[in-house]
């Protein structure tokens, strides 16, 4: 997700045009945002890039980030649906695209207390138990950036 910010130049009138740069491109942008004091800041990948901001007049000011979150943009539990017998235990594994994104996600389900017992073991794991038959529900993973997969799972007798 970009952030946005605004400059601010003294003598606060000053009328120079602001240009915006990153050292690495492959970690963030900076771009122009709706008006020629106001940019976007969006993150590419893991690591640090040095943003500056440089009047046309020679001034200019930079400073360097880091950043942590390689964010998805898409996660997939690769199939639609899983049998897990009453008593079972299954690892599911969620992908992310790109394969290094590490943002945090949370797992939730439909009514499943009856049914199914789900258990987070990472941002790509969770452990699902199965333990009333003949029960469908819908387990959901969703990223900090709102990126979502779903799987049925069937609770089958064994």
């Amino acid at each position: 997700m970009p952030n946005t910010g605004t400059i601010s130049t003294t003598p606060e009138l000053a009328t120079s045009n602001i240009s915006y740069s990153s050292s690495n491109d492959g970690v963030a942008t900076i771009a122009q945002g709706d008006t020629d004091r106001s940019y976007t800041i969006t993150a590419k990948g893991l690591g640090n890039a040095t943003l500056t901001a440089r009047a046309d007049n020679g001034v200019y000011d930079d400073i360097t980030i880091s950043v942590t979150v390689q964010p998805a943009t898409s996660i997939t539990f690769g199939a639609t649906s899983v049998n897990i017998e009453e008593g079972e235990t299954k690892i599911l594994e969620l992908t992310s695209d790109p394969e290094n994104a590490n943002d945090e996600v949370t797992f939730s389900a439909t009514s499943y207390s009856d049914y199914f017992s789900f258990t987070k073991i990472d941002n790509k794991h969770v452990s699902v138990t199965g333990i009333a038959d003949h029960a469908s529900i819908t387990l959901t993973a969703t990223t900090a950036g709102g990126k979502t997969a779903t799987i049925g799972i069937v609770i089958v007798n064994p």
